[in-house]
């Protein structure tokens, strides 16, 4: 099975920093040879052909989720609560205190911090496209932080484009340029402010000003800009062109001859280096991110008082050997952006996701057979095991309180360890076993089933091709004699209402359920084992691994399948389990309980965490005595006798 990348944000704009950043990923991981999609909920009509909508997309096991993340998002909701490798991509969110409050940007920015900081937690892992985006993650308390720049590729000019660099520089002396929409944070007011001291300055020259990007003329700071611009009477100096296609904006650079960025926030600032690309010198306030992104230029200026930018322009314009040395610093600058710079970056941060760069190989598999007066079936599971084509695995046998001859079989064998439980508890047992596992991996298998013969070379296999979030592999389990699935995959809910349930059925990525695997066909890592305090020892049969599985998820853990890795399961009777009917009640009531009382405590009140398995114990046990009784399957006693074990083991959950 091969990861599924899978990106996913609100809408897919065109020409904008965040989407190109989002399909030049996308082509680096198909160039890969990966398996890449885009998943959005808007998007402009010219980048349509890139992605898919939010509604189709289905989520399995294979999935590694980035979710681009630069304001309030609509879609964290529902992503956050997904059981897969998530990434959030943080572009950085500008302060609301920018923008008037009312403002729809306003609410848009405010909204998206407060949302970060309520969801980031949620995510396995946060890349930065600057090391300042990547602080205010850490900044938040989420650590698991890599730094990925964004890839920009030199925008390509066209005939139409060298034609209108020729109109822009007709009857010029000096054109300046700013790219990035019309906003209080990009600071395009003092810049105008800059502007008219310099030509007012040397007002020999004739110099024009065009602030290329979005903006409404309903906006605020457009219209205060706007104001600005007729009061300094420069109308015909000053021009905002709007956003524009990619034709012109090549136009815009190939005309410039400065480019300059006095924005007070930034969480990368591409056009400086697109600008650097185009050989244009770039003076910029170096705070926030663009101090990363212009590195140590000699354009950078410090503060933003008026008469420094006006000193550090006029001195590239007069200053020849000045001008070259930032425009050489610009081209070098631009080579750490570029896609050959990023691709050594940006595959080990796929390769940190992949659990396979996390362990040692070959991993060592510690088997744990628990077993209890079934002689007979653990020598002919013991016979098969040493079949296996993977050889890197040793064999634990924890044995109950055996009183057939396990115990005597056990004492000759030097091939295996053997571990003595005294009590009848399965979870005892197991916890034994991991406790004297010395690999990796801890598989488990029952006395009374049959591995095939690659049964772990599959698990091992799946296991080098999964995120590093996942925790656990489970493989499907056949009755014993019958081409019949016995298990694929399980589903529970918070009080143990489970389902056997084919392993492609959505309801095993639905975060409305929590993935179990079968106690006879799983396997966990050690770590992940001890993290979670193992099985919990309260119970001794019955819904063991189910809470088990529940922990390791809640603790944010996957399990996955391994569909051909497979077991064929005798289900021999034992003392819990002595006929279709003759089952250990007390104790399956009793489980049935306290794993509701234990799992849903966090989102149910004690009454309802009582009455759903109550209502369980009476409809699915009961019930299904009395139906029995009532076709002929049992007497009515053994039906009344069954029922009354059922309540009772309900009565005593606590014992």
């Amino acid at each position: 099975m091969s990861l599924r990348y899978v990106q996913v944000l609100d809408a897919l704009d065109f020409g904008d920093a965040v989407s190109n950043q989002v399909i030049r990923l996308h082509q680096m991981l198909l160039e890969r040879g990966e398996i890449a999609q885009i998943f959005s909920k808007y998007a402009d009509h010219r980048v349509e052909r890139f992605r898919r909508p939010f509604s189709e997309f289905q989520i399995d096991e294979n999935v590694i989720l980035i979710h681009h993340f630069s304001g309030y998002s609509e879609l964290a909701s529902e992503i956050v609560n997904l059981r897969c490798y998530k990434i959030i991509a943080y572009h950085n969110i500008t302060p609301h205190t920018f923008f008037e409050r009312g403002d729809t940007l306003y609410e848009f920015c405010r909204k998206g911090r407060l949302q970060l900081q309520q969801v980031i937690q949620n995510y396995n892992l946060a890349i930065g496209d600057s090391p300042f985006n990547c602080q205010e993650i850490k900044d938040l308390g989420f650590h698991a932080v890599r730094e990925l720049p964004v890839p920009v590729l030199p925008i390509v000019a066209t005939d139409i484009s060298h034609q209108w660099a020729n109109q822009l520089r007709h009857n010029s002396d000096k054109i300046w340029l700013f790219v990035g929409r019309i906003a209080p944070n990009k600071r395009q007011d003092l810049l105008i402010d800059i502007f008219d001291d310099y030509v007012k300055r040397y007002p020999h020259k004739k110099h024009y000003l065009y602030l290329v990007g979005r903006y409404t003329q309903e906006d605020s700071f457009y219209q205060k800009i706007q104001s600005k611009i007729q009061q300094y009477q420069l109308s015909d100096r000053i021009i905002c062109t709007g956003k524009v296609e990619d034709e012109m904006l090549a136009a815009y650079y190939q005309a410039a001859d400065l480019f300059v960025c006095v924005s007070e926030h930034e969480g990368f600032c591409v056009p400086i280096v697109e600008a650097f690309q185009k050989q244009v010198p770039v003076v910029a306030f170096a705070s926030t991110a663009v101090a990363t992104t212009l590195g140590n230029s000699p354009g950078a200026i410090a503060s933003l008082e008026i008469a420094e930018a006006v000193d550090r322009i006029h001195s590239v314009f007069e200053d020849d050997a000045f001008r070259q040395t930032i425009i050489e610093h610009g081209l070098k600058q631009a080579k750490c952006f570029s896609r050959e710079a990023i691709q050594p970056n940006f595959n080990a941060t796929l390769n940190e996701i992949k659990a396979l760069n996390h362990h040692n190989y070959p991993l060592q598999v510690s088997i744990v057979i628990c077993t209890y007066d079934r002689s007979d079936y653990l020598l002919r599971c013991l016979s098969y095991l040493k079949d296996q084509s993977y050889p890197y695995f040793e064999v634990i046998v924890v044995n109950g309180p055996s009183e057939d001859n396990t115990t005597k079989v056990l004492a000759d064998r030097q091939d295996i360890k053997v571990v003595q439980n005294p009590h009848r508890n399965l979870s005892i047992s197991r916890n034994l076993g991991i406790e004297q596992a010395a690999g990796e991996i801890v598989a488990f298998i029952d006395d009374d089933a049959l591995p095939y013969d690659n049964w772990l070379s599959e698990i091992i296999d799946r296991y080098q091709t999964i995120p590093n979030n996942v925790v656990g592999i489970g493989g499907r389990t056949f009755f014993s004699n019958q081409f019949i699935f016995q298990f694929e995959a399980g589903i529970t809910d918070q009080f143990g209402r489970s389902a056997h349930v084919h392993y492609a059925d959505p309801r095993v990525t639905d975060p409305n359920f929590y993935r179990y695997l079968m106690g006879t066909n799983s396997s966990f890592f050690r770590e992940a084992l001890l993290a979670v305090n193992g099985f919990d020892e309260q119970y001794d049969y019955y819904l063991d691994e189910t809470d088990l599985a529940v922990r390791l998820q809640q603790a944010g853990g996957l399990l996955v399948n391994s569909n051909e890795a497979y077991v064929r399961h005798e289900f021999a009777q034992s003392h819990n389990r002595l006929g279709k009917y003759n089952y250990n009640w007390k104790v399956i009531s009793k489980n049935t309980v306290y794993f509701g009382i234990k799992n849903a405590s966090q989102t149910t009140s004690l009454l309802k965490r009582l009455l759903i398995p109550a209502k369980t114990i009476l409809t699915q046990r009961c019930l299904e005595f009395i139906r029995a009784w009532y076709g002929g399957d049992l007497r009515f006693r053994e039906a009344i006798y069954y029922c009354y074990c059922a309540i009772v083991g309900a009565l005593r959950w606590r014992t």
